[in-house]
């Protein structure tokens, strides 16, 4: 009998909290309607599109974030790829041009890489990396779980096109009680992503939001359970990889166990945020109703004490200094013990 990985008392392991990141909100809209959301309506989830300024000014905003110390970023809504496609493929080409970053990527939910033309010209505008977000792992749950007609083969072949077309594939599954909720389940969705060639795959535990409160302890799920399941089974060891994080790896796939959730700053103590904490690891930049700013965490208070605005009068200024001075303050607000 193979040992287990997992000794009596041993501690759970958690991943190191990520380095500083910057996520453009791109928008709102969306075409699925997972059951975590809990939107009533297309009209509903889909009524925001947060429209990010021209790639110039967007090119000042990301020089200052690199001045700052913040290297990373990530393309996000809603569901980027439903962006008008000209303004989306600015953003990228703005993005992957820009000096001092490190890391960039995107996240979909995998139903605009099922055609072909589109992930080639994803790659030719500087898009080398994706993370698509799967969270069931048969067709029939995954339509439940989505709330759409759509299926896991058509993501599967949408995977199978972005890897083509030398864009990296990350996948990451939210557990949920209506989809992937323990470790043989994981399983049977990882040996099929294996099959076609993803070797870098994520879980975690849903967020609370406003939209999903009522529901949310009917669908949580909590990783461990999944954790667990990792740590029982001999073929997997744990490792770090490149960025540091703590993984269960087999030789071919590398499993990202995820972050502890905790209240890390003194902003979080005094907010109060509970399980709405999402961890603060993230800036959002985003455009609300006209207004760009930067959010310092993921929630919205009443007081807006965690947004930065960028004014027309600074986009047109391009005053490096006091830019990099904002983004200063966001990254003091997120991560000041």
């Amino acid at each position: 009998m193979k040992e287990q990985n997992r000794k009596i008392g041993q501690e759970l392991p958690f991943s190191q909290k990520p380095e500083r990141l910057l996520r453009l909100h791109v928008s709102d809209e969306c075409n699925y309607n997972c059951c975590f959301c809990c939107w009533k309506s297309t009209q509903e989830f889909n009524k925001k599109k947060n429209i990010l300024p021209e790639p110039d000014v967007l090119s000042f905003i990301l020089e200052a974030m690199v001045a700052s110390g913040c290297k990373r970023v990530m393309l996000t809504g809603g569901e980027p790829f439903l962006a008008d496609e000209n303004r989306l493929f600015s953003i990228i080409s703005a993005i992957s041009s820009a000096k001092g970053i490190s890391d960039f990527w995107c996240t979909t939910n995998g139903i605009k890489l099922d055609d072909y033309r589109f992930c080639t010209r994803l790659r030719k505008r500087g898009l080398k990396k994706t993370v698509v977000s799967i969270g069931a792992e048969t067709n029939e749950k995954y339509r439940q779980y989505s709330r759409s007609d759509k299926n896991l083969d058509m993501i599967f072949r949408g995977i199978e096109n972005a890897l083509d077309n030398g864009i990296e594939i990350r996948v990451d599954i939210p557990l949920s009680a209506a989809g992937i909720k323990n470790y043989r389940e994981l399983m049977i969705l990882a040996e099929r992503l294996r099959i076609i060639g993803v070797k870098k795959i994520a879980y975690f535990r849903l967020h609370k939001t406003a939209e999903n409160a009522k529901v949310f302890n009917n669908l949580f799920v909590s990783p461990h359970i999944v954790t667990n399941g990792f740590m029982q089974d001999s073929r997997w060891h744990i490792q770090k990889n490149h960025a540091g994080q703590s993984v269960f790896a087999d030789g071919f796939m590398e499993v990202i166990i995820p972050t502890k959730i905790f209240h890390i700053t003194e902003n979080c103590r005094k907010k109060k945020c509970g399980d709405f904490c999402q961890g603060i690891y993230a800036a959002y930049l985003m455009n609300e109703n006209g207004r760009l700013l930067v959010r310092a965490c993921h929630h919205t208070f009443q007081d807006r004490s965690n947004e930065f605005d960028i004014d027309a009068e600074l986009a047109d200024s391009r005053d490096i200094k006091k830019l990099t001075e904002i983004f200063g303050n966001v990254w003091k607000y997120a991560y000041t013990e």
